[in-house]
């Protein structure tokens, strides 16, 4: 287990990279840190392997202090960003980097790579260099060498963002199920909020250093804390429009009147309503709906993203399933449930629902 307890980091003693964070990764998790560049979740990352000093706060590794431990002393290993693999050595050599000055046996040794190279399907590669291979089978080598060292502890440092769409969607199926198979907590960085939704048992979403949200990344998608956190987790983005209270209904840019009956506890007078693509739908003949104009239409096939125009200021975008014959200019009638659309205050705080717990921590976090 991993933890964190009021953890800050400064390199000026003015401004804070990292301000109190507090949390704890448990053993055999797959936890992401995600959020924008310069968040914060890299610098976090080499703390936990020792490579950045702590400013205050404790680092916890099963239960030891760990502020001032050496970072070849807290049993981790790490892939980095740019693979680090040596060109001049071959991948069996690349993989056995780590134990070189091990007190481990050849024998041993030989054992560990051919066992690990059969696991990641580089049996075939163990004597060719690394320019001799592709964007994923580097990627392998070095997820080989961390798991070769057998440390409980791997921490991942945006490993993907070097290979193409393809291949990194691959890779984060072989990552996830090879950290099952091996049952290693894996700490895990990235700025890619799909590789965050797809992998991760929690994920803690950061921004200017501070905690966003922690949790299950359902549960972060269907209840963002704050406007920050659902615009930046879910693709395409989520749709947002400036309200005003009126009565227990929300008016919408005077033009559209959004009825949420379970946020009439809301006590602002201004707001921020917010609604997924998915959950805008053409609406039935004789229901409540209001018509919109289309600006643009993008057909994936399987699927098909409809803007439209929603007030002078403001497009959404809807997401419907299967191919539609929709043209740019055409009105069409939309419809959302009541139950889909989110209300935050003017802080960008989200109101919950009536009776709902909400809190900066869900129920999976200590």
């Amino acid at each position: 287990m991993i933890e964190f307890v009021h953890i800050s980091k400064t390199y000026d003693g003015k401004t804070f990279v990292i301000k109190d964070i507090s949390v704890q990764v448990k053993e055999g998790e797959f936890f992401v840190l995600v959020g924008p560049s310069g968040c914060g979740k890299s610098t976090l990352l080499r703390m936990i392997a020792g490579l950045e000093s702590i400013t205050s706060g404790q680092l916890k590794i099963a239960g030891r202090e760990m502020n001032n431990v050496e970072p070849s002393e807290r049993h981790l290993s790490m892939v980095f960003q740019n693979y680090a693999l040596y060109p001049h050595l071959t991948v069996q050599d690349n993989i056995l980097l780590g134990l070189y000055k091990s007190k481990i046996s050849k024998v041993e040794k030989r054992k560990r790579c051919s066992e690990v190279a059969e696991l990641l399907d580089l049996t075939h590669c163990l004597n060719k260099k690394p320019r001799h291979l592709s964007g994923g089978q580097r990627q392998r080598v070095a997820l080989a060498r961390a798991i070769v060292s057998q440390k409980p502890i791997c921490l991942m440092d945006e490993p993907l963002s070097n290979l193409d769409a393809k291949l990194r969607t691959h890779m984060r199926s072989y990552i996830r199920q090879l950290q099952r198979q091996l049952g290693m907590t894996i700490i895990y960085v990235t700025h890619d909020q799909v590789e965050a939704m797809t992998m991760a048992d929690r994920m803690m979403i950061l921004h200017e250093g501070k905690i966003q949200q922690i949790g299950d990344p359902l549960y972060v998608y269907n209840n963002p804390n704050n406007t920050f956190v659902a615009s930046f987790i879910g693709s395409p983005p989520i749709n947002m429009a400036r309200v005003h209270k009126l009565n227990d209904l929300f008016l919408l840019q005077q033009e559209w009147i959004v009825k949420v009956a379970h946020h009439v506890q809301a006590d602002n007078k201004y707001g921020t309503i917010a609604v997924r693509p998915e959950h805008i739908r053409l609406a039935h003949e004789n229901e409540p709906h209001v018509w919109l104009a289309v600006t643009h239409v993008e057909r994936l096939g399987t699927e098909t993203l409809v803007t439209l125009k929603l007030t002078e200021q403001d497009e959404w975008i809807a997401r419907w399933q299967g191919q539609h014959s929709i043209e740019i200019g055409q009105q069409v009638r939309i419809s959302i449930n009541d139950e889909h659309v989110l209300f935050f205050d003017e802080e960008g705080k989200r109101i919950a629902k009536e009776g709902e717990e909400h809190a900066v921590y869900d129920k999976t976090n200590n």
